[in-house]
């Protein structure tokens, strides 16, 4: 299985609602807005909704966020979680306010659910997941 074809289907992008000074202030990265911030954020915020996995067996300290990416030009980042499941569920914070800012999930451009055949291969490299939003990784 490709690297890039997991990290995909684990992927949420987030961007800042336009027209919000706070989120142009958040977007051109001018407070202590960081992709360890973001990842951070996003990694209590699941944890707290009760958005995990629920089958693997992370430690309660393992990140749910395993890389952001922060763009405070396009005002946007992109999160890799741990499991797809987790990434769906992600979704569910659509929304979420963040210093002032309202934030917006969503797939990355041109996401692509996983196939069966690839559910199975994420299945075996502990990569699927399954939460309360999305039981065995119905993304």
């Amino acid at each position: 299985m490709a690297a890039a074809v997991s990290a995909s289907v684990r992927s949420v992008r987030i961007t800042w609602c336009r027209g919000n000074e706070d989120a142009a202030r958040l977007g051109a990265g001018t407070n202590a807005c960081s992709a360890s911030y973001l990842a951070s954020f996003f990694s209590t915020a699941l944890k707290e909704a009760g958005l995990t996995d629920v089958v693997s067996d992370f430690a309660d300290d393992d990140p749910v966020v395993r890389d952001a990416v922060y763009e405070p030009a396009a005002a946007s980042a992109t999160l890799t979680l741990r499991t797809v499941a987790e990434a769906t569920s992600c979704l569910a914070l659509d929304k979420i306010e963040l210093d002032g800012a309202e934030l917006r999930l969503s797939r990355p451009e041109g996401y692509v659910p996983p196939t069966a055949s690839l559910k199975t291969e994420l299945r075996r490299a502990r990569l699927l997941g399954s939460t309360v939003v999305a039981p065995d990784a119905d993304a």
